[in-house]
């Protein structure tokens, strides 16, 4: 009889000892407001299409970036927000460094911020990158034409 009592005591060890507490209580994923401005811009995380702004969505515990891309605007990459997760303090009274370790290896010391939004700059006609820059191609082209144009001028007087 004292080998079950034993056994019991065993399990109820590694119940408590072989997970994490925010792996047991919260593991995600989790659910975000996602908008942008302009709306209707399009959604990708870890490279996943996920929707069209404004959404809900569910973000894995996991996901690294971000990308909102609208035709006419700048595409614009972020890493995912996050925030401490409360749960992982649990590991200080039932889980140990063990518990500790096994948040971290499943991704749940943190959880995705509740709301993300981004912010899509205009392209100006003509430049893909969104801002004419003085190495970019255009202005090239202008100090090419006004070389050209003093090449013929008269020379002063």
């Amino acid at each position: 009889m004292s080998g079950y009592r034993y056994l019991g005591l065993i399990c109820i060890g590694c119940a408590l000892t072989g997970s994490g507490c925010a792996t047991i209580v919260d593991p995600g994923p989790d659910v975000v407001f996602i908008s942008s401005t302009p709306t209707s811009a399009t959604i990708t995380i870890d490279g996943a299409q996920r929707g069209v702004t404004p959404l809900n969505v569910s973000v894995r515990r996991g996901a690294r970036t971000i990308t909102f891309s609208k035709a006419g605007y700048q595409t614009v990459t972020a890493p995912v927000p996050k925030n401490f997760n409360g749960w992982v303090l649990g590991n200080i009274l039932f889980g140990g460094v063990i518990g500790i370790i096994i948040d971290a290896a499943s991704d749940n010391l943190t959880k995705a911020s509740g709301t993300i939004s981004g912010n899509l700059p205009k392209i100006e006609s003509g430049d893909s990158r969104g801002g004419n820059g003085p190495d970019s191609i255009a202005a090239w082209l202008g100090r090419m034409r006004k070389y050209a144009e003093l090449a013929q001028a008269d020379p002063p007087e």
